[in-house]
């Protein structure tokens, strides 16, 4: 406001949306909603981008150096602060509490230690996600939604139609069959909570009627409320579909060809896995909950996130039940025994391959009906990577000439270098900074 004024009209020619604005509360006049509306997208643009830039440059570095710490409660204690801090910045700008919480969720999620703060913050996040609906379900208008029921049933089947049909194209453009594109379509069909988000802007919210807002609240409510019903109706839809047609329905879950593998450790045998993986073009997700080992593997430019692998609900985290395999980069039996029923129970069909150094290891694992597979050649780890492409479906051609690559790399120095780093970590916190 104050910049458009010192413009002074020939500049701005009351045209555009600061001099608009600046205009109508100089005159104690409303502001007009669809101004409201442009400067609050123009806010949240710029947190948005004040988010990005934060997560790169400064939250990178400050989660590196209580990965150092070996301290998960640290983890806990500051993301809980960058929470707050977050959700009061946004405060004092003007937008909502609950968008600043959700930048600074955005924010961590753009480091390679989101899924170790996803798994810290598990205990927190049902409860809160509890109490945010609650407070969704207070801020209903109980009465006005009565007078305008049938306009808040109208916009709530709408809402699940509309996102439905967009849904449904959408799937189709990237290749579904009808049946899994109706069955997508329809689980993502109901109002998303981040809508909720946005109307509780306290710009929108001075300026939209209450009865209005009350309505719109009540039917994203509704559609949320509806989707399970929903859901399990665009199940038998597709399902029935799938029989007419005599196609393979795909699942809502990622298609087969998209299932990533989990490296745990970057080992050698663990980069060896990585470095296999990206030739073939297979997803993948690494994690290591080793500090050295993880930025030593960061500056050397892996995509690596950090996280302790024994701990199960880092499995749910990184997508463990949608996974096609994982790679234990490094033998640790105690830790595998302990974890292995609990894993057996949540993730039936997963299939686990090690590589290890002694007879004894080799038994103890193939006990635990892990694939494992004994060193004895170099590269360290070969056999267990060249089992796990077969596994993965790599042809045998294909799988010949990319060991014979490897093999002529260790013998010029290339993978001998790879994993003298991978087995003695230094200490490369800063160039992990600066890599990052």
């Amino acid at each position: 406001m104050i910049f458009a004024t010192s413009l002074g009209e020939e500049e701005t020619g009351m045209a555009g949306l600061a001099g608009l604005v600046s205009d109508y509360m100089l005159n104690g006049n409303a502001v007009p909603l669809a101004a409201t509306l442009l400067l609050a997208f123009a806010q949240a643009l710029i947190a948005f981008g004040a988010a990005m830039l934060f997560s790169r440059y400064l939250l990178n570095p400050v989660f590196r150096t209580l990965a150092a710490t070996r301290n998960d409660e640290a983890f806990t204690a500051f993301t809980l602060l960058l929470v707050l801090a977050a959700a009061c910045a946004t405060a004092v700008i003007g937008l909502s509490l609950t968008l600043g919480a959700f930048l600074a969720g955005l924010a961590v999620s753009g480091t390679p230690f989101r899924h170790q703060v996803q798994t810290e913050m598990g205990p927190f996040r049902g409860l809160l996600l509890s109490f945010f609906f609650i407070s969704v379900g207070l801020s209903i208008d109980l009465p006005g939604l009565m007078r305008n029921l049938p306009l808040v049933v109208i916009a709530a089947f709408g809402i699940l139609i509309i996102k439905t049909a967009l849904g449904y194209i959408a799937a189709r453009v990237n290749g579904w069959s009808v049946p899994g594109a109706t069955q997508l379509a329809t689980l993502l069909a109901q109002g998303s909570e981040f809508t909720l988000v946005i109307l509780s802007l306290a710009s929108i919210t001075a300026n939209m009627p209450p009865a209005l807002m009350g309505s719109l609240i009540a039917a994203i409510a509704l559609s949320l409320a509806l989707a399970p019903s929903w859901a399990m109706l665009g199940g038998k839809l597709s399902r029935e579909l799938a029989r007419r047609k005599q196609v393979t329905m795909e699942t809502a879950s990622e298609p087969v060809g998209e299932r990533p593998v989990i490296v745990i450790g970057m080992t050698a045998a663990g980069r060896l896995a990585v470095d296999a993986l990206a030739d073939f073009d297979i997803p993948y997700i690494a994690t290591d909950g080793d500090p050295d080992r993880f930025l030593s593997a960061v500056a050397d430019g892996y995509n690596v996130s950090f996280g302790d692998a024994s701990n199960v609900k880092l499995m749910d985290a990184v997508g463990g039940s949608n996974a096609r395999a994982v790679v234990l980069g490094k033998a640790r039996y105690e830790v595998s025994k302990e974890v292995t029923p609990g894993l057996t129970r949540r993730f039936p069909d997963l299939i686990r391959l090690v590589a290890v150094e002694t007879i004894q290891d080799l038994d103890r694992y193939l006990e635990l009906n892990v694939r494992a597979h004994l060193v004895a050649s170099e590269p360290k780890g070969i056999e267990m990577v060249a089992d796990m492409l077969r596994v993965l479906g790599v042809p045998d051609e294909d799988l010949a000439d990319w060991l014979t690559r490897e093999a002529d790399l260790f013998t010029i120095g290339e993978a001998s270098d790879r994993q003298e780093k991978a087995d003695e970590p230094d200490d490369l916190e800063e160039e992990a900074i600066e890599a990052a």
